[in-house]
């Protein structure tokens, strides 16, 4: 039958196709086209964990004035950025917080976080994550001092799978030394 077209595929064990299309008309030359078939990957959304270590450089609390717990909140940024860092809010609005305490180690671990801003772009980039102290018990955190605590934080480290390691730390601030006053009496005699 004149006009009407053929073709043999075959599917190899890599997933490609390749096949030929012949015209069915008097014709003494067969044209052979190889198809390349091939799923488009789809983006993988990957995730993160940020384990923070809490450390208190207080001669082992001999003064009697560390916290019961403290509370560590997550912050993010793109990579590479200069911007601040960005509070962390979970699907419902609320700021992504842990308090942790002795009965913990002074250790916490954020879970399943964005690895990238938006995973689904071209080239993905990745997120810097860091926690911050924003509270010691009941008190905040204001302008990195609670109590009789400096607190300080260690450049986050970062593993081969892109998980954070960030160390909180609160150091005693020893109290100035009280001054006595004393009153002396002086007479001067000629």
């Amino acid at each position: 039958p004149s006009g009407v077209g053929k073709d043999a595929a075959t599917i190899s064990d890599s997933k490609v196709v390749t096949g030929t299309i012949a015209a069915d008309t008097v014709t003494t030359t067969v044209q052979t086209f190889t198809f390349n078939n091939m799923k488009k990957k789809e983006p993988v959304k990957e995730t993160v964990s940020v384990s923070v270590e809490k450390v208190w450089d207080d001669g082992d609390n001999e003064e009697n004035t560390r916290f019961n717990s403290v509370t560590v909140e997550l912050q993010r940024r793109a990579k590479g950025s200069t911007q601040d860092y960005q509070t962390v809010k979970d699907a419902t609005g609320n700021k992504v917080q842990k308090t942790i305490t002795a009965a913990d180690n002074w250790n916490c671990t954020f879970t399943n976080l964005d690895k990238h801003v938006d995973y689904t772009a071209a080239n993905p980039v990745e997120y810097e994550y860091q926690a911050v102290e924003v509270k010691a018990g009941d008190v905040t955190v204001t302008n990195n001092e609670v109590g009789r605590y400096q607190v300080s934080y260690s450049t986050p480290a970062k593993d081969n799978d892109g998980n954070f390691t960030c160390i909180v730390k609160n150091k005693l601030i020893p109290e100035e030394p009280v001054r006595e006053t004393v009153s002396v009496s002086v007479e001067k005699i000629w």
